[in-house]
């Protein structure tokens, strides 16, 4: 199915440390200020913008840990890229989707994060990528009690309602 790298799985304290001053330090979410006018244009380009909530510049690690911090989870969870047919991408690939979402957005799948709370027994899938391709939905292997989050503007509505069935689905 897929193969797991692990990344934080021992976590000091002074990586907790540091993590939790980063996290804290601005939300990557476009706030929403609301609109005077619920008609019109303004209220149109205002909606435009929400599209995809997340500031220009945001960070793969920094929203992973902020939404794992929404869902309860502590800044000791273990986070691990999952990616579905791992043995096609090289080694010079892997590392430059470390450093952007980008350039995932481009190989033949997309990646996924799983972020572990073993302290609370729980755990969650989340992928970033602008489209959230069928292939790596299925190789995920989603189960009814399986929480996954993704962008809202990564899926078609058929793909968002088929998930909401199969699995937890979270959309940001």
């Amino acid at each position: 199915m897929s193969m797991v790298k692990k990344q934080n799985s021992n976590p000091s304290r002074e990586n907790v440390e540091r993590s939790s001053a980063d996290l804290l330090a601005e939300s990557n979410y476009r706030p929403w200020k609301g609109v005077e006018e619920k008609e019109g244009e303004a209220f149109a380009r205002t909606r435009e913008m929400f599209i995809d909530p997340l500031l220009p510049g945001w960070k793969p690690m920094d929203v992973i840990y902020e939404v794992a911090l929404k869902e309860g989870y502590s800044l000791t969870s273990q986070i691990t890229e999952v990616y579905p047919q791992i043995s096609r991408i090289s080694q010079n690939e892997k590392e430059a989707r470390r450093q952007s979402v980008k350039s995932a957005q481009s190989a033949d799948e997309n990646t996924v994060h799983r972020v572990t709370d073993a302290d609370k027994g729980q755990s969650f899938l989340i992928c970033l990528d602008d489209k959230v391709k069928a292939a790596a939905i299925k190789a995920l292997g989603l189960k009814k009690d399986d929480l996954f989050i993704c962008r809202d503007m990564a899926l078609t509505d058929e793909q968002a309602a088929n998930l909401a069935l199969q699995c937890k689905l979270k959309t940001m």
